[in-house]
């Protein structure tokens, strides 16, 4: 049987805080019409509420509603698996293209999307306009997919902008060594899509991964804090880049449509410690280069969540 899920947005909904069983709640807007108009629900159906605010889903049972309102008790919070850490940085895109990539990057539970105008872009920055769209198709995305995190989604006039938010506090021209000792705990993975490189990107992932175990292993969990390995709820929605160094969080690059200038590859790989890696050997367009390697970065990190009891608490 298909779930019913309405998102609780904080301007739409009365509930007192924090929530607990037993609360009532009141969600008004496009839901309730939505609810009453579409799908004729009826006082005693249950259902689940999505609050992406508080990063909670709760099962509810509705005690009466109208085109204007629905009236219902929170039962129980959902308990949900966390996903790991995944930020995507990503070349902006052509028209829909654009909106069918963040679709399927939230149904696949990334933690931010970062667009950017490279110097090959085709699509035109505007995040005045962009923005509000975005982040409609991100809470319908994440609506469908049960999710309990909406992604921050930004835009950069370059992808200089985007890295240099996103780390601060790199310093140009470094090796990754030294790039570690100034600002980036061993609990970071960072990678860059490549058709050039001959590393391809499910072994560097688990080669990474590995290192930060046997690092973990040698100096103790206590220093790096990896426990909390995979907790997105922990993350300022606002502030990307002050995470610390208490999780584990991968940061993975796709180009524009018309690929990466020679340039631009610079400055992720010697001004940031980004890693060149190779997603397979055929050309995949862009919105489906990004789509690819989301998921299969999410794949490796979540069964390492789930092999090793050093990486995370299941």
């Amino acid at each position: 049987m298909r779930k019913i899920r309405f998102l609780a947005e904080a301007n739409l909904r009365e509930v007192d805080l924090p929530l607990v069983a037993s609360a009532a709640c009141t969600i008004r807007g496009p839901e309730a019409k939505h609810a009453a108009q579409v799908l004729r629900l009826v006082s005693g159906v249950c259902v689940e509420i999505q609050f992406p605010d508080l990063q909670q889903t709760w099962h509810a049972q509705i005690n009466s509603l109208s085109s204007s309102a629905i009236e219902l008790t929170l039962l129980d919070l959902v308990i949900t698996k966390d996903l790991p850490i995944v930020h995507l940085v990503c070349g902006l895109l052509r028209g829909p293209k654009n909106d069918y990539l963040i679709e399927k990057a939230v149904e696949l539970g990334v933690t931010s999307i970062s667009f950017f105008k490279g110097i090959r872009s085709q699509g035109e920055v505007s995040s005045d306009s962009r923005l509000p769209r975005f982040n409609r198709i991100a809470q319908a995305a994440l609506k469908q997919s049960g999710g309990s995190l909406i992604p921050q989604i930004a835009i950069y006039d370059s992808l200089a902008a985007a890295l240099k938010t996103l780390h601060p506090n790199s310093q140009p021209r470094l090796s990754l060594a030294q790039r570690q000792t100034l600002d980036s705990s061993p609990a970071e993975i960072r990678l860059f899509c490549s058709e050039y490189s001959r590393t391809m990107l499910v072994g560097e992932t688990q080669r990474q991964v590995t290192e930060i175990n046997r690092q973990i292993n040698r100096f103790g969990s206590n220093q790096y804090n990896l426990e909390k390995f995979s907790n997105p709820a922990d993350i300022k929605s606002t502030e990307i880049q002050s995470t610390g160094n208490d999780l584990l969080q991968t940061f993975i690059v796709i180009g524009p449509e018309g690929g990466l200038t020679a340039e631009e590859e610079a400055q992720g790989c010697e001004g940031f410690g980004y890693k060149q890696v190779l997603l397979g050997f055929k050309t995949l367009r862009a919105e489906t280069a990004a789509v690819v390697a989301c998921g299969t970065l999410l794949q490796i990190l979540s069964e390492a969540m789930l092999d090793s009891n050093a990486l995370s608490k299941v």
